[in-house]
């Protein structure tokens, strides 16, 4: 929904909805929820608005403003917030220059190979593929023996990883990293991988590092034993990180303090 403005305002924090340049115009991410008539005669007009970041009592004023020219009223309440939206609606504006781009719209299905015991100890192979279905199966074998492929242009496509929420994307993330990290080399000596894991929010890396680290309560110890002795750095904002969690206990400020930097 377009406020319509036509001022100069910037925010700071360069939420996705702020005007990049003087002459672009504000916009009000809404969601409609009622409308007359759907429901009832006396149902008022209900949309719920984003009005956050460092312009939001200049969005509500002009809101505010519109909706009295129309006799028309106009509440806000907190429900609550989405940052994270906001960042995913951010990624979208930004993927067009993304070296990712073409394979995030026309991904191609390379032939998965069989197996990829060739590249992984063998006790620790038994081990992931029992906590695995085959599809998550599937997901880890296609970027474990993707640096191995003798297509060049198989070997260097990014491996996308995608699938709804509760399908257990972030199993497969600690499944792939207890793989690399007990990998073999040709002659089938040991090769343990440094392993660099971003992901798109702080709450996300933490639960990966928890579970890299600490582990969970049904974790079988013998998978537990694959990622004994890693050197997790957590590198990042450390503002919402929780008191005496993974993520706090790895944090790079304080591996600097304890060795005296």
């Amino acid at each position: 929904v377009s406020a319509g403005a036509s001022g100069s305002w910037h925010s700071k924090d360069r939420d996705a909805l702020s005007p990049r340049k003087k002459e672009d115009k504000p916009y009000v991410l809404g969601w409609v929820e009622a409308v007359p008539g759907a429901m009832s005669s006396k149902t008022p007009l209900r949309v719920r608005v984003f009005l956050g970041g460092n312009q939001a009592t200049l969005r509500h004023n002009k809101i505010s403003r519109a909706f009295a020219k129309t006799a028309s009223s106009f509440t806000i309440s907190r429900v609550s917030e989405i940052q994270n939206q906001l960042r995913e609606l951010r990624a979208v504006i930004d993927a067009s220059r993304s070296s990712f781009f073409p394979s995030l719209i026309k991904p191609t299905k390379f032939p998965l190979r069989q197996s990829f015991g060739e590249w992984v100890d063998p006790r620790a192979l038994d081990v992931i593929q029992m906590t695995l279905n085959q599809s998550q199966l599937d997901a880890v074998v296609g970027a474990t023996s993707r640096p191995h492929e003798s297509n060049e242009k198989v070997r260097e496509a990014p491996v996308l990883i995608q699938g709804p929420p509760g399908t257990g994307k972030t199993h497969v993330i600690v499944s792939l990293i207890a793989a690399l990290l007990n990998g073999v080399d040709e002659y089938g000596e040991p090769r343990r991988a440094r392993i660099l894991c971003a992901a798109q929010s702080n709450g996300a890396i933490d639960e990966i590092v928890e579970r890299v680290v600490d582990g969970w309560d049904s974790m079988d110890e013998e998978f537990r034993a694959l990622l004994k002795g890693v050197n997790v750095v957590r590198i990042g904002s450390d503002e919402k990180i929780v008191d005496g969690s993974a993520a706090e206990r790895c944090h790079v400020s304080r591996k600097l303090r304890e060795i005296g930097t």
